[in-house]
């Protein structure tokens, strides 16, 4: 079995137990690699070591292999990341073997259009998308479109656009609802919204939404709205682009743990 193992560089402990983990998985025979160069074999598994932001940073990685994760937790909350160190070799054992399922996550894909309809950025995440007055000091006129008609238009700082694994992030401190992982919907979260629009919209898996801004240009030199992709891709938009957002039709394969009860550990893990 090819086993590709993604660690966090930045935390010693991650880099560190990944080199004992793969040490002793070659030692039991499974070929192992760090490299994601183009000459380095196709992986039979990933295994990300690391915290929830691990798994989303390697995702471009996972997706181009078309791999099953399974994360080992070196961070805070673990929802990604289910599987603890010490149960690690005995994890990636049974899944050599066929025993252990992994859990089907939708993901979104991102466009961002000019004026003249051009497709100038495509990305794909798991969380959410956030859309966002960036560097502007009022707030932004938001236009929610979905399916092409015109829903609503208000101003806020921002608006999230998640899936129901990132319903638990940043949907969820803007007090947005809690969708159980394996639903197929997105989850429209204002963010300080100005307006009688404080409650979420859930919308269908299969649902196109769209959002457009207007605002006041003339604040300072940085002043640009922004998208923010799973935390850490950030985008500027300006106030003539169109940003659509819809169901990937890939799917993420991630192993979510042995209690199969989401509530319960939601619990845990907020508590």
């Amino acid at each position: 079995m090819n086993i590709l193992i993604l660690s966090n560089p930045t935390k010693k402990q991650s880099c560190e137990f990944s080199e004992v983990l793969g040490r002793e998985l070659r030692e039991k025979g499974y070929a192992v690699y760090t490299d994601v160069s183009e000459s380095a074999p196709v992986p039979e598994l990933a295994v990300v070591v690391g915290g929830d932001g691990t798994v989303l940073r390697y995702l471009d990685t996972v997706l181009r292999y078309s791999v099953p994760v399974l994360g080992i937790n070196f961070g805070h909350r673990g929802y990604l990341t289910s599987c603890q160190p010490e149960c690690a070799v005995e994890r990636i054992e049974k899944i050599a073997r066929g025993e252990e399922k992994f859990e089907k996550r939708i993901l979104f894909e991102c466009e961002i259009t000019d004026a003249d309809g051009k497709v100038r950025e495509h990305i794909t995440g798991l969380n959410e998308a956030v859309l966002s007055r960036g560097g502007l000091c009022k707030a932004v006129d938001f236009t929610l479109y979905i399916n092409g008609s015109s829903v609503i238009s208000f101003p806020a700082d921002g608006i999230i656009v998640s899936t129901p694994t990132g319903s638990t992030a940043y949907n969820f401190s803007a007090q947005g609802p809690i969708i159980m992982p394996g639903a197929d919907n997105l989850v429209i979260t204002p963010i300080c919204a100005s307006s009688l629009l404080h409650s979420s919209i859930v919308t269908s898996g299969s649902d196109t939404i769209e959002l457009t801004m207007c605002g006041d240009r003339i604040c300072d030199e940085d002043g640009t709205p922004t998208l923010v992709s799973d935390g850490y891709r950030k985008l500027s938009v300006g106030f003539d682009d169109r940003v659509k957002i819809r169901r990937s039709d890939k799917v993420l394969r991630i192993y979510g743990g042995d209690s199969g009860d989401f509530l319960r550990v939601l619990q845990q893990k907020m508590m």
